[in-house]
């Protein structure tokens, strides 16, 4: 018996050292990144869904209307929407698109309706940012220089603009992991980044040929199934989008119930397909799929690791030790690459709170699942 509960403990811990060892080796990988210098002139199409974001989407396109160029075309599609967001982007500059959900629903059929409503316009490759996200100056040429290497697409560096509480604070920590450190490590390594919302920009030709789909994280499944088909994505870290923090708690974790249905989502319809491709950058892929998120993976590593040390099972427990140190040096190095603020790091008294958080918000999605596929609705603004 007590070599069964030893057993469980380390069954415990074993989703955490997955993660720990597959995110340190991006980690490692991280730190060779290099960029390179400008490529041809290349011309965007910058399409910005938005339901009803009024309270918003005035800075994200004076920041975009800033970063363009002679040539570049910024559509906003007002989908569905009941307030002022449509004024407010035609009185800025932006063409805007008024779209009722004639083809669908949700923020992929809007992006869907765009790209069709632009097939006849003359430019090169499209590029998304969310309604709730600020293009930095010098995005557009930063991105066309990454494309010239002959990625199919590109994702930018994304960080998430400094909020009030504690909880915005450890966000920015996910934000610095997920959006410089691994997409910084895949591309040193030749695997492919993830595509996500803000700032995503693809190949024309791909994105004439391949819709978003209807639902929770249709960027995600939109990469996975080009990364599937053979493409693969470059990072860009000196185009960078600012992505605005949830107005609350709730709206917080709503916001990353959906993201995490989303990936189950995912990993129950892409994961097996990835892996059959045997290629690597669709295996890690995979790998990223079927893994917990940092916080799931240090819950892991904590639970498994008592577990084995009250059972006396001590190799084990110091191997999950292990593994946590390394999440730890994961989470440094995410810190350190996106300079983080000291508020931000002042902020990691309070991790192990956010870890339970966590816990508690895969639980939700899990428990939620068979509402993934419904188009969710925009983040409430307050």
């Amino acid at each position: 018996m007590r070599e069964l509960l030893g057993l469980a403990g380390v069954l415990l811990g074993l989703p955490g050292l997955v993660t720990a060892a597959h995110l340190t080796l991006l980690t490692a990988g991280s730190w060779l990144y290099r960029e390179h210098g400008a490529g041809d002139r290349m011309r965007f199409l910058i399409v910005v869904p938005a339901r009803d974001e009024e309270a918003v989407i005035g800075a994200t396109v004076a920041s975009i209307m800033r970063a363009r160029r002679p040539g570049d075309v910024l559509v906003v599609v007002a989908d569905r929407c009941t307030d002022a967001t449509a004024d407010i982007a035609r009185g800025l500059g932006a063409e805007v698109l008024e779209y009722r959900g004639e083809s669908g629903v949700g923020k992929g059929a809007a992006i869907n309706a765009a790209v069709a409503a632009m097939r006849d316009r003359e430019w090169d490759h499209l590029t998304i940012i969310d309604a709730d996200c600020l293009v930095e100056p010098g995005f557009f040429e930063a991105v066309e220089a990454r494309l010239a290497r002959g990625f199919a697409a590109v994702q930018p560096r994304i960080e998430h603009q400094p909020g009030r509480t504690v909880l915005s604070r450890l966000a920015e920590v996910a934000f610095a992991l997920q959006g410089v450190t691994l997409p910084r490590g895949r591309h040193a390594l030749g695997l492919s980044v993830r595509l996500r919302g803000p700032g995503m920009t693809v190949r024309r030709d791909l994105a004439l040929a391949n819709e978003f789909r209807s639902g929770v994280s249709e960027d995600l499944f939109y990469g996975l199934r080009l990364i599937a088909q053979g493409h693969r994505f470059g990072h860009v870290d000196r185009a960078v989008v600012r992505t605005q923090p949830a107005p609350s708690l709730a709206a917080g974790a709503r916001q990353r119930v959906r993201w995490e249905q989303g990936r189950i989502a995912a990993a129950r319809e892409m994961a097996l397909p990835l892996l059959r491709t045997g290629r690597p950058a669709a295996v890690e892929a995979a790998v990223h799929l079927v893994t917990p998120p940092i916080g799931v993976a240090a819950l892991s590593l904590g639970v498994g690791a008592l577990w084995s040390a009250f059972l006396g099972w001590k190799t084990a427990a110091w191997v999950m030790v292990g593994g946590g140190a390394g999440i730890a040096l994961v989470v440094l190095t995410a810190l350190i690459q996106s300079r983080a603020s000291w508020r931000t790091w002042a902020a990691l008294a309070a991790a192990p709170f956010y870890v339970v958080w966590k816990g508690w918000i895969q639980l939700r999605a899990l428990a939620t699942l068979d509402r993934a596929s419904e188009a969710f609705d925009r983040t409430e603004r307050g």
